[in-house]
């Protein structure tokens, strides 16, 4: 069976040493916007909003943690592996 939440992660290294830099080197790139010809135009936008989005977020955030009295639901698929919902408690800063 493919197994598509498995997809661009090879076998770790036997050397327990390695740094954040040698691991980066040997994963695969990654094609979450296509590739050559087929790369997607909006990336570059795509990428900056994500980044304001999320700086916007933590700036604004003191802390978060996963709700205890909400457990998480993750949705069954063998396409990729997600969550129905992740319910998180926010400390504002």
């Amino acid at each position: 069976m493919l197994m598509w939440a498995a997809a661009n992660r090879p076998a770790s290294s036997s050397n327990e040493q390695e740094t954040a830099e040698e691991e980066e080197q040997r994963l695969a790139p990654h094609f979450v916007f296509g590739r050559g010809i087929h790369f997607c135009i909006g990336a570059p936008a795509a990428r900056m909003e994500t980044r304001l989005a999320l700086e916007q977020l933590l700036v604004s955030t003191k802390s978060f943690r996963i709700d205890p009295d909400n457990p998480m639901v993750r949705r069954p698929s063998i396409i990729i592996r997600r969550h129905g919902t992740l319910p998180l408690l926010l400390e504002k800063a």
